[in-house]
Order: C-alpha cells, then structure tokens, then sequence
C-alpha cells in the first residue's frame, strides 16, 4: 500500500458515498485507490497486461454504473466494497476467458454430423475435439449455477481459488483474517458437495 493510498483508505466509504452522489474529485480518488489492485486481481488470470487493465477499467465502470443508478446492495464498510469490486473484477474476467474462448473455439458456430463426415485434409474435425467443446459448455453452465448460488463474499473467494490465489492471499485482498478464509471456503465446499461438472 503506498503513502496517498494508506491516507485515503480510511476514508474509502466516504469517498463510495462521493462517487454514489456524483462528486468527480472523489471518483477520481476512488479510482486511483482501487485501480491498481483490481489490474493486479485481473492480471491472475489473463496473461495481458493491458488485457487486465481493460477488464479492471470495465470492472469500475459498471461499479460506478451502478453506484451512480443506485443498484448497489447497501455497503457500510471498505470491505465490503472491496469484496464486490473484486467479484465485478472477477466476473469481467471470467467474461473475458470466455469471449476469447468462443472466438478460438468457432465464435460458436454450430458443428454438425455432416461438417464431421464430410472435412477432408486439414480441415477435418476430430470428435473428441467437438466433444470437448460440449464439455466446456457444460462447465460454464454448471459453473454459472454455483456462483449464482453463493453470496458475494463466498463468490468472490471462490473465484479468487480458481484463478489460484492462496488463503493467505485471498485474505490480504479481502482485508481479514486467513482463519476467516478458511472457515469460508470450508462452507464453500459444503454447499457445493452437491454439485457435479
């Protein structure tokens, strides 16, 4: 944390509730807070550094969207703002993985019996390829589900697993203890215990 950041933290919900009232100064200080940490949250999972900034900038952008329409759940501590930028961040990137994966993947044309039969040369399709795909199509199903079953906290840190990140880690970006994580993710694995990919 640097110095003009460990001066304002103190004051990030005052200055949330300048960026809910449309106070330019505080959303700009709002931002110069948050940004760097949501780039490096985006950076785990895309290989990009400029793809991480865009994913953070897009991150911000629908949090202020939403701040500004008054669409945000009620949020009294930095914590809790903390913990649902990380989500929106999280969400944007997942979204991100996904977009380029379709286009990689077709930009999700249709594979039909036909197209399998008929390629020839290098064009032709393997099976277990075209499987594949279903495959993943299951999963970002399967995985919508589990996050639209949690709450924002146990979201977030589930998704902070998948890309990776420690208990440790996941406890210093969300400002509380490693026992607290633990204790968390512990729950997360009960709820889910019924899910299966």
């Amino acid at each position: 944390m640097n110095d003009k950041e460990s001066q304002c933290f103190g004051s990030v919900t005052t200055l949330f509730h300048g960026m809910c009232e449309a106070d330019e100064l505080m959303t700009q200080e709002f931002w110069e807070i948050f940004f760097p940490r949501l780039v490096a949250i985006a950076r785990k999972s895309l290989s990009s550094y400029f793809d991480a900034e865009d994913v953070a900038q897009e991150g911000l952008i629908e949090f202020w969207k939403k701040a500004q329409k008054g669409e945000l759940p009620d949020m009294s501590n930095r914590f809790e703002i903390w913990s649902y930028l990380a989500m929106i961040t999280n969400r944007q990137a997942i979204n991100f993985l996904r977009r380029r994966s379709r286009k990689k993947r077709g930009a999700g044309k249709v594979v039909t019996e036909s197209v399998l039969g008929s390629s020839t040369g290098s064009e032709r399709w393997r099976l277990d390829e075209a499987i594949g795909h279903e495959s993943y199509h299951h999963f970002d199903l399967v995985l919508d589900e589990i996050l639209a079953s949690l709450d924002d906290e146990l979201r977030s840190i589930l998704i902070c697993r998948m890309m990776g990140y420690s208990n440790v880690e996941i406890a210093e970006i969300l400002e509380c203890s490693d026992r607290r994580i633990r204790r968390r993710v512990n729950q997360i694995q009960h709820e889910l215990s019924g899910h299966s990919v």
